[in-house]
């Protein structure tokens, strides 16, 4: 029913009934005959179909170019979590190698909590010598 109303308010469909009245108009004036009218009549209505059609291709053609749209957007998007998930993963590593050496540094220093500071400016210790 919605297809229905949809056509009746196109400006196709709107532009075939005004070919369609000006046929008749001029066959029950006398400006042309009855036979030139009818064919006026169907012509009026072989345009407005053939209009539709591309109307109706063109439309078909927006919703697969969208289609495909959306079949890239959805590959783009399982590539970028697929990363994601990579970058966690290795932090995650890097995270756990860190730990690990803070462990063996605080058990080589004696220090707890594997918490040492250095100072790289003062240079090397000489204190022991």
């Amino acid at each position: 029913m919605q297809s229905i109303l949809e056509m009746l308010k196109s400006k196709k469909f709107k532009i075939a009934i005004a070919a369609v009245l000006a046929a008749v108009a001029a066959a029950l004036s006398g400006a042309q005959t009855w036979g030139v009218a009818v064919t006026q009549i169907v012509g009026a209505f072989l345009v407005y179909v053939g209009a539709q059609g591309v109307a109706d291709a063109g439309k078909e053609k927006e919703k697969l170019l969208n289609q495909e749209r959306e079949k890239r957007c959805y590959a783009e998007n399982a590539s970028l979590e697929e990363g994601i998930r990579r970058m966690r993963s290795a932090y995650d590593e890097a995270s756990l190698s860190n730990q690990a050496l803070k462990a063996k540094l605080a058990e080589a220093t004696g220090a707890e909590g594997g918490s040492v500071i250095v100072d790289m400016a003062a240079g090397p210790d000489k204190s022991n010598e």
